[in-house]
């Protein structure tokens, strides 16, 4: 975790690059907050606050495919999704592998490779 300073601290720091600072998989809230308190102060962000924001949750794929950005074939399921949901979505996918991640998530941390036919993956 980052050592907590005061507001004005943050000022003195040249450039500051918040995402590698914390476990930001574990602790996206706090991230988020974070960023927001730097902007507030005016400490020098190596991205906006925005461009931060936007990055750190992998919606912004499904942005850059609206705008026709070409992406793998992507699905998203809520926490909690039913097996039927995941059943409709592997067939809207119509794949025989594929990619499960959160989306939020960083090198690969709870990311799986799963095979469809293997219900046991599903």
């Amino acid at each position: 975790l980052m050592k907590k300073k005061t507001e004005s601290e943050w000022l003195k720091y040249d450039l500051i690059i918040p995402t590698p600072a914390l476990s930001y998989t574990d602790q996206y809230q706090k991230l988020l907050k974070w960023v927001s308190q730097l902007e507030r102060v005016g400490a020098k962000l190596a991205n906006p606050g925005p461009v931060i924001r936007w990055n750190l949750h992998k919606s912004y794929l499904l942005g850059l495919r609206e705008k026709g950005i070409q992406i793998p074939r992507t699905g998203v399921l809520k926490m909690g999704s039913t097996m039927q949901e995941v059943a409709t979505q592997l067939e809207s996918l119509a794949c025989k592998n594929l990619v499960v991640k959160p989306m939020v998530g960083a090198s690969g941390k709870d990311t799986y490779r799963v095979q469809v036919e293997n219900k046991t993956d599903v």
